[in-house]
């Protein structure tokens, strides 16, 4: 069609039509183990890069379930690389300077933080400590705030 309109929505479709099978590429190079072939590690990278947030999900629920032995730093089978481990810190924790998250999907969010939970290990040197974007409800503070009262002596003698 000559309608720029309809070109671009033809290539808009098409990209996000790509999901399905860009997840399951994802869950199978996941198995694999990024320590075992660089490419393992450059597929995690881009499906974390991805604009679909499905695609991104999937990433991330991948490198959950793939994270590896952490206690063994010869592990071979796992996918966490000090890359991935950074892109993750990222996705989870990253904010824009305007305080709005840098991943705007908020089960994209949680699942990346609970992968790098499951990396184990130090953090990027570059990454600030965690500290989850999701705060509890003021109701929640001042009930912790508040100090019990002691206990009576008609209480004590019980």
């Amino acid at each position: 069609s000559p309608s720029i309109a309809v070109h671009n929505a033809a290539h808009v479709l098409a990209i996000e039509q790509q999901a399905p099978q860009k997840i399951k590429a994802i869950k199978a190079v996941s198995q694999v183990g990024a320590a075992a072939y660089p490419q393992v590690e450059e597929a995690l990278m881009a499906g974390m890069d991805d604009r679909n947030p499905k695609v991104r999900l999937a990433t991330v629920e991948a490198i959950l379930k793939t994270a590896g032995d952490r206690c063994d730093p010869c592990d071979i089978s796992g996918n966490c690389t000090p890359a991935i481990r950074h892109r993750l810190w990222d996705l989870g924790y990253a904010v824009h300077s305007d305080g709005c998250p840098v991943e705007p999907s908020a089960p994209v969010r949680r699942v990346a933080r609970l992968a790098l939970d499951a990396c184990g290990g130090q953090l990027p040197l570059d990454c600030p400590p965690p500290q989850s974007l999701e705060l509890p409800s003021q109701q929640i503070i001042e009930e912790s705030q508040v100090l019990p009262t002691p206990l009576g002596p008609e209480l004590k003698a019980q």
